[in-house]
């Protein structure tokens, strides 16, 4: 659907616009990290370059870096989106067309991403001790 990826690439989605979010991202860690603190960073992160930009930050700073990865089936994240659309009270714009072009646009995590990473999926919840034990190594 032409009009879907039109939406998709529009907006906060626009490549120039990412690009803004994630260099703005970057300063805002930054800042956090100098500042003493512990920066979590929550972003789609589909590109290789962008999770790099990320690792190479962390690794300036001298701080440890951890990727969570977030993963499901695509009919799963098509419920959740619907499940949000239909409440109508989630601050994301996200709908089906965003997550078309993300799934079409991502980039796998690569062997060493995989080994800085904690996969998290449907079946694999979240477990916090598990990321302390990582970010206190």
């Amino acid at each position: 659907d032409v009009n879907a990826m039109n939406r998709y690439n529009a907006g906060i989605y626009a490549a120039g616009m990412s690009e803004r979010t994630y260099e703005r991202l970057a300063g805002q860690a930054r800042a956090i990290v100098e500042g003493g603190f512990i920066a979590i960073v929550d972003a789609a992160f589909l590109k290789h370059e962008q999770r790099l930009r990320f690792a190479d930050l962390a690794a300036a700073l001298n701080v440890p870096f951890v990727i969570l990865s977030c993963e499901a089936p695509e009919t799963v994240l098509r419920a959740r989106i619907g499940q949000r659309l239909a409440k109508g009270q989630d601050a994301s714009d996200a709908d089906l067309a965003v997550l078309a072009g993300q799934l079409r646009d991502r980039e796998p995590l690569g062997r060493e991403e995989l080994g800085m990473s904690i996969v998290i999926t449907p079946e694999r919840p979240f477990v916090l001790d598990q990321l302390v034990r990582r970010i206190q190594r």
